[in-house]
């Protein structure tokens, strides 16, 4: 038994490190490489392309950290993305809202299907994420739906603070709350005690199953403000938007350091994770690497990532 937690605290102390590491050692790799990689326009859109990343993985690294997995988040934010378009005339805005919402209600229905009809995540997510993908071409046709509306353009193409993009602002800001939630709140704590052993965690007075739920409404009401703002920054709002998001997530989440299995890893990690992400995606792009081949190298990150943060003496999700 010391073993076991002996080994398991030396993996833990290793992926604080390791994600770190990786980060400098491809940042370095990439400026030597190009020229253009530290220009201030290419460092803006290493910031564009990992802020919405970083506001969907900080809450999903709940769901994770719970020992589950939602493969839904790029469905629930495209759905939610492309009923925003269609309220910005009415609501203009405070259309965003209305994104939140729906995101939210979808990740409670994620919640209680896995909790109340006792179905893997992984598989009631899947799910999900099959019929909204069914439901977002009814609501568009399959066509794209314009936004014209310049206010709700800014909140994700303004600069409320100089040199930081306001999508960039938002996804610090969830950043920054969602960790201390995670972290020092006793909402976080319970959160880590079900991911560790649900069953310890009810004899301790835990209520698991409102835990869950509250966890998924939490990853939905977050993807559906994302999506939203992918609708403010893109100008339209379409049915494949949201299609990369969900393993661009779980490969944050996982880069990051966060055990799949449940339990180990908290919210902050995710930052480094993200940046991993967004700096292959960028790099790879100047360097022209073939698009198949850019495929490749992230899906192979992901494998390699899961592999060291899977705890083979247990399930790889509930």
């Amino acid at each position: 038994m010391s073993t076991s937690i002996t080994s398991l605290r030396s993996r833990t102390r290793a992926t604080r490190v390791a994600p770190t590491v990786v980060l400098l050692a491809l940042y370095a790799a990439f400026s030597l490489k190009s020229r253009e990689f530290l220009s201030i326009a290419n460092l803006s859109n290493i910031v564009l392309y990992a802020a919405i990343l970083l506001t969907v993985a900080s809450s999903s690294a709940f769901v994770v950290l719970l020992g589950c997995i939602d493969l839904s988040v790029g469905a629930v934010a495209t759905v939610a993305g492309i009923i925003t378009a269609m309220l910005v005339p009415q609501l203009g805005v405070a259309a965003v809202l209305a994104g939140v919402l729906v995101g939210a209600i979808l990740g409670s229905a994620n919640g209680v299907v896995h909790v109340g009809l006792r179905i893997p995540s992984f598989l009631g997510t899947l799910g999900m994420m099959t019929s909204l993908s069914g439901v977002a071409l009814m609501l568009t046709n399959g066509s794209p739906i314009r936004v014209i509306d310049e206010n709700f353009q800014q909140l994700a193409r303004g600069q409320l603070v100089y040199g930081l993009p306001n999508l960039g602002l938002c996804a610090l800001i969830v950043y920054l709350v969602l960790g201390w939630l995670n972290t020092r709140t006793l909402f976080g704590r319970h959160v880590m005690a079900v991911g560790g052993n649900e069953r310890i965690a009810a004899l301790l007075g835990v209520r698991v199953g409102r835990c869950k739920i509250l966890v998924f409404a939490l990853s939905g009401a977050v993807a559906g403000l994302a999506g939203a703002l992918m609708t403010a920054r893109l100008g339209t709002a379409t049915v494949s938007m949201g299609d990369s998001l969900t393993l661009q997530v779980i490969a944050a989440i996982v880069l990051g350091g966060i055990f799949v299995t449940g339990g180990v890893g908290s919210v902050w990690r995710v930052l480094v994770g993200t940046l991993i992400i967004a700096l292959v995606a960028n790099g790879l792009d100047l360097l022209a690497v073939q698009p198949y081949l850019q495929t490749i190298i992230k899906g192979a990150m992901v494998l390699i990532a899961v592999i060291l943060m899977n705890d083979r003496r247990v399930g790889l999700v509930k």
